[in-house]
């Protein structure tokens, strides 16, 4: 692969200056990834469930593993260009295969909606294993605030079929393999209890206050849904963040490792919400996650 052709540095930095870009082909600083923007991963009631691809130019000799990314913006904003660069440096890197899905936002459809487009996404890719040469058996999930919110449910309800049956590809397993969360909303019963943003999109995203929907709001927390058989998951969430306090990791990385659930944790002082994202920090958060998927996807 052309990746020989530039150095792990020259291609962080080139890709690291691109905050908040989408990334094409051509915005790349060589030919080793293939994009492949706008696929269609699942369809409700004729609206296009949609992802960004990003593929090693060349495939290796073994089968790729794949990362699903799912963006933040407290459930009701937010694109699925946030992590254009983390998939195209994975596929630069280490050949993994990394999808960005959209979903549906809490406003068109309220929670479980966006799980379950989540879960969809995961099941299509083990449709495509033969078309984009993935191992069907290492699936992760990465995401950003709600989104890594939602990445901790993909973790949290593994083996449960209650959320199956939307979108497509019903065939195939929604069972991720690990997960990665950057700042995650975790307990939404504490976060609707704080005034501020938080607490106007996890109600919206509920469709519901706490009073009305209490068993909505506990079905809907990772921290109520820990059991034994969980993939490990890796949280990585800034001291000084205000909107998702690091609490909120800390609490579950503690509970998670008490059900014996592999769990890491990395603590960045006085770094705000989304944090990783900008160019300062985007390199030392970037390979923070590249150590555990090499770890745990048995890369070298």
């Amino acid at each position: 692969m052309s990746q020989t052709l530039i150095s792990l540095d020259e291609y962080l930095e080139s890709i690291a200056d691109k905050h908040g870009e989408p990334l094409d082909a051509a915005s790349l600083p060589d030919d080793s990834v293939r994009v492949h923007p706008g696929v269609e991963y699942g369809s409700i009631n004729g609206r296009s469930l949609l992802a960004d691809i990003f593929t090693p130019s060349e495939q290796s000799a073994a089968s790729a593993p794949v990362m699903v990314f799912v963006h933040g913006g407290g459930w009701a904003n937010g694109t699925r260009q946030q992590f254009h660069r983390h998939s195209a440096y994975l596929a630069w890197r280490h050949g993994i295969t990394s999808v960005c899905v959209s979903y549906r936002l809490s406003g068109e459809a309220v929670f479980p909606a966006a799980l379950l487009d989540v879960k969809c996404a995961v099941r299509w890719i083990r449709s495509q294993a033969d078309e984009f040469d993935i191992d069907p058996s290492r699936i992760g999930v990465g995401g950003d605030s709600a989104g890594a919110h939602l990445a901790a449910m993909m973790a949290a309800t593994t083996g449960c079929e209650d959320y199956e049956g939307s979108g497509g590809s019903d065939d195939f397993s929604s069972d991720v393999q690990l997960a990665v969360c950057y700042n995650p909303a975790i307990d939404l019963r504490q976060l609707i209890a704080r005034e501020g943003v938080a607490h106007e999109c996890v109600s919206e995203f509920i469709g519901a206050r706490l009073d009305q929907q209490p068993e909505r709001y506990t079905e809907a927390s990772p921290i109520c849904r820990i059991h034994e058989g969980m993939p490990p998951v890796l949280l990585l969430h800034g001291t000084g963040d205000t909107t998702i306090t690091h609490q909120q990791s800390v609490d579950f990385h503690e509970a998670l490792q008490q059900a014996g659930v592999v769990s890491e944790m990395v603590l960045f002082e006085d770094k705000p919400h989304s944090w990783f994202n900008q160019p300062r920090d985007f390199k030392d958060a970037l390979q923070r996650m590249e150590a555990f998927l090499v770890s745990h996807f048995g890369l070298t």
